[in-house]
């Protein structure tokens, strides 16, 4: 039930906004022997040539509700946890579906190959806390690995890699199951060639996973392709695509899965300019997107998806000559990129793990490096947040029984956050 008090028009709602997909508007006016009156609405209709800021109607008549509206907030948080990974680069993070859980897995602490490492860890976002797990197996130490998410369950999908014990471009299929803290080596009958530093995304609501280019070869000695691969957890099954567009073969480039779309957005990398593409998984089609602005040319950038949105994040990553310091959405009911300006944000460099949180529309970073020396690799954890909850928002109705509009002026919710 929606009950408004008001005295000297500042309202009062009860209601956490963290439980608040809507409110339904209820009758009822009445006279309290304090003075204060109680108004509850019972339409839609009540709000005619009002007045709504930060604040939306959604459905008509009697069961017509409020909602809070959701802010940009363009805001990234050093989360400082107690307990954290070595830093790192080239680890790959993937959220775990259903949770505020990332997983991050291998990447390099160090110089050389006796850097490697097979480490796992999980993020607890509501904890602000790193874990290390401790499988009984685990996949050999790599980096510039895949690692993506399985929508359904509470695993994530790792493919390829650099190895860290014997040089070579790794062509093995694991999934880890955060539940029984398992890691499992896939055998399908076939499987794309060895390769690191490719694109690698989740496919929305599938228990799929999309591949994209990366280095293939002999170590040191590579060349890098331009195929695309589905693999298909349920029938353990790797499908190479036949799209009549493809763009050039790449590596170093980001991919991530457009949310609430079965689209893929892909940019960057070592031979991919500031090209912006799209991979529509049902059509089995590339298209290279012609847009009115495109970021800078980078590679060895993060980019991740926004939870319940059509946006992707990108930031920063290199540019051969120097880093590139900045932050960009792509939103694709828009088709454009806009570049934000965050007033604190992570340190420059690239390689970096990121993952969006299933549950919020956040977005976890960790690791990285500046670009320059190897051996200073970064170990803070910064979180950033897309959008929130209208802290508070303008209400005012058209006339009741009142006798006068009830200009209500600001409504206070006594809770908000991280929508």
């Amino acid at each position: 039930m929606l009950k408004i008090n008001f005295f000297h028009r500042i309202i009062s709602i009860s209601i956490l906004v963290l439980l608040l997909p809507s409110m339904t508007i209820m009758p009822e006016i009445s006279q309290r022997a304090d003075g204060l009156q109680s108004l509850a609405f019972t339409s839609d209709a009540d709000f005619d040539d009002g007045t709504l800021d930060n604040i939306s109607i959604e459905g008509t008549g009697a069961g017509a509700k409020l909602r809070l509206s959701l802010i940009d907030m363009n805001n990234w948080t050093n989360m400082n946890p107690s307990n954290k990974p070595p830093g790192r680069v080239s680890a790959v993070m993937a959220e775990v579906f259903g949770t505020d859980k990332v997983v991050i897995f291998g990447g390099n602490t160090n110089d050389g190959m006796e850097g490697f490492t097979n480490e796992t860890w999980v993020y607890d976002y509501s904890d602000n806390n790193w874990t290390q797990m401790f499988p009984p197996i685990s996949p050999v130490k790599r980096n510039s690995h895949g690692l993506t998410t399985i929508y359904g369950d509470d695993k994530v999908l790792l493919f390829g890699g650099w190895a860290g014990d014997t040089p070579k471009r790794l062509n093995d299929t694991w999934v880890y199951d955060l539940s029984e803290n398992t890691w499992t080596e896939r055998h399908p009958l076939q499987s794309p060639a060895g390769r690191d530093n490719h694109g690698q995304s989740a496919i929305y609501n599938d228990d799929k996973a999309l591949i994209f280019s990366g280095d293939i070869g002999p170590p040191f000695a590579g060349s890098s392709d331009n195929e695309t691969w589905i693999y298909d957890l349920s029938e353990n099954t790797w499908t190479k695509q036949h799209p009549s567009t493809i763009p050039p073969s790449n590596d170093n480039f980001r991919m991530a899965q457009i949310s609430g779309t079965d689209r893929i957005l892909m940019f960057g990398g070592w031979y991919g300019g500031n090209t912006t593409w799209i991979y529509d998984v049902g059509d089995d089609e590339w298209t290279k997107l012609d847009l009115p602005v495109n970021p800078p040319w980078r590679y060895s950038h993060a980019m991740a998806s926004v939870n319940n949105d059509d946006r992707v994040i990108m930031m920063n990553g290199c540019n051969g000559s120097s880093q590139v310091n900045d932050l960009w959405i792509y939103d694709l009911s828009e088709n454009n990129w806009t570049q934000k300006f965050p007033v604190s944000k992570p340190k420059i460099g690239g390689d970096y793990g990121m993952a969006m949180l299933y549950n919020d529309d956040i977005t976890i970073l960790f690791g990285g490096w500046d670009g320059i020396n190897w051996f200073q690799k970064y170990d803070e954890t910064w979180v950033y947040n897309a959008a929130s909850f209208a802290p508070e928002g303008t209400l005012i109705s058209k006339e009741f029984n009142l006798g006068s509009p009830a200009a209500f002026k600001t409504l206070y919710w006594n809770s908000w956050g991280i929508a």
